[in-house]
């Protein structure tokens, strides 16, 4: 039985919980965050998060559709950004960050892969313009019980869910667009994950279980492409990118009433398992209490970063001859010219 369906997070900030820990059967979340709060942890200054949260920009997309949720990204180059790849956008589309917009010039998925369905959900866009400073990315495989700090622009803590009259979490409300906000959580597992035809990308699990105090963090619908960032050495860097949060939930077995949200135990919940039945509807398996006798938590998953960093350097790093024409301060021309007559030379 599944307890780690995902949940594709399109749908913008992080849902925040406090430190008590969850209780045996009907556990009880006291959540930092008052609900429908608007302005939780949408600053940084004095906090863990303050080195990192201006790093992380807002992603629209005027061309590519209009109407859509506004998602997040954070520059990697000099000119180039890191997000999630079912969110990525189009040429023409916007990156806005700390004010300065930068237009997308082109969009390169990794692994080759044109659509979610692909090797993994990660893109490298390019954009117009430079930054002035970017953050480095995480090349280790040791993220396992490491803390994150999480940016991101997705929903709100919103109304309580209970289970038989008992309060077990809170589901999530729509926010003020292109909001960020900040929150902790520990990676909790590293996970092999399919989008099938034999392709395979690697997760980041994140626990939502309330041991990391008021700032713990959820992702939400809309925090597609939020940052996950670890510290390394005294630096902060990009350790993985929002993909998926599990669910969905019912308190049905026929799955009526499906939702999501941030619930530290789902135990006497049942959650849309991936398979289908003969009439093409989900079907709902049972977290049976008498199975699982530790809280099962919901979480939040990260593309994985690390598996790619040398993909990801080759597509940021700049041309040959423009590092040639910075190197040598000739035009590039004129080192051709040369080349050919010392060949003639040599003959």
């Amino acid at each position: 039985m599944s307890v780690r369906t995902k949940r594709y997070l399109a749908a913008s900030a992080l849902i925040i919980s406090s430190a008590t820990t969850p209780r045996p059967a009907q556990a009880l979340m006291h959540f930092g965050a008052t609900p429908f709060d608007q302005n939780f942890n949408t600053s940084a200054i004095g906090t863990i998060a303050e080195p990192v949260f201006d790093s992380v920009g807002i992603l629209r997309y005027p061309t590519s559709n209009p109407t859509s949720f506004h998602f997040t990204a954070v520059p990697i180059g000099p000119s180039h950004l890191l997000t999630a790849n079912h969110v990525r956008g189009v040429p023409g589309d916007i990156f806005t960050l700390n004010g300065v917009e930068h237009v997308i010039e082109s969009v390169t998925p990794l692994g080759g892969n044109s659509m979610v369905s692909g090797f993994t959900d990660i893109a490298v866009i390019k954009v117009s313009g430079s930054f002035g400073s970017w953050m480095p990315l995480y090349n280790k495989s040791d993220e396992l019980g490491k803390q994150m700090v999480l940016v991101g622009a997705g929903m709100i803590k919103g109304a309580e869910i209970s289970l038989n009259g008992a309060p077990i979490g809170h589901n999530y409300a729509e926010t003020i667009p292109d909001t960020k906000r900040w929150g902790t959580n520990t990676v909790s597992a590293i996970e092999p994950f399919s989008f099938g035809a034999g392709s395979q990308t690697t997760l980041l699990a994140l626990d939502y279980n309330g041991n990391e105090g008021p700032n713990e963090a959820q992702m939400s619908f809309g925090d597609s492409g939020a940052i996950g960032f670890i510290l390394d050495e005294g630096e902060w860097k990009v350790a993985g990118a929002g993909f998926a949060i599990s669910g969905y939930y019912s308190k049905s077995a026929d799955g009526s009433g499906a939702f999501t949200g941030a619930i530290p135990d789902t135990r006497g919940l049942y959650i849309d398992n991936g398979r289908k039945d003969s009439n093409n509807n989900p079907i709902f398996d049972y977290i049976d209490p008498a199975i699982y006798s530790s809280p099962v938590p919901s979480a939040s998953y990260l593309t994985r970063v690390s598996p790619y960093f040398n993909e990801i350097l080759g597509l940021t790093a700049p041309e040959p001859s423009s590092v040639a024409l910075l190197l040598l301060g000739v035009p590039v021309s004129l080192l051709f010219r040369r080349r050919r007559l010392q060949r003639r030379r040599e003959g």
